[in-house]
């Protein structure tokens, strides 16, 4: 079992970001950072770097997921997780999406 799986089901809320006063990570690094280094799962990351932090802001209820109804912000990825394209209320702000 996996860090991550294991402190989550100890009971315990698993965030990526950043706390500290002056950090210059970005989120996109932290996620890097947890999958790369640290060796979780690209999915978990996904989920600590999103709906976790929606939870914790108590904002779970229009972020932090894809489902209906909800606000379309989106951060696409590469292969190597950089940010490629920003989607803000389905618009793409940075970037561009792949055509299908």
């Amino acid at each position: 079992m996996d860090l991550l799986r294991q402190v989550t089901a100890a009971g315990a809320i698993a965030a990526v970001g950043h706390t500290e006063a002056g950090s210059a990570l970005t989120m996109d690094a932290a996620v890097r950072h947890a999958v790369r280094r640290i060796g979780i799962p690209i999915v978990d990351a996904a989920v600590a770097a999103s709906t976790t932090p929606a939870h914790l802001l108590g904002i779970s209820g229009r972020t932090g997921a894809v489902q209906p109804g909800k606000d379309a912000d989106l951060v696409v990825l590469s292969e190597t997780l950089h940010v490629e394209a920003v989607i803000a209320s389905g618009e793409a702000v940075h970037g561009g999406l792949p055509t299908p």
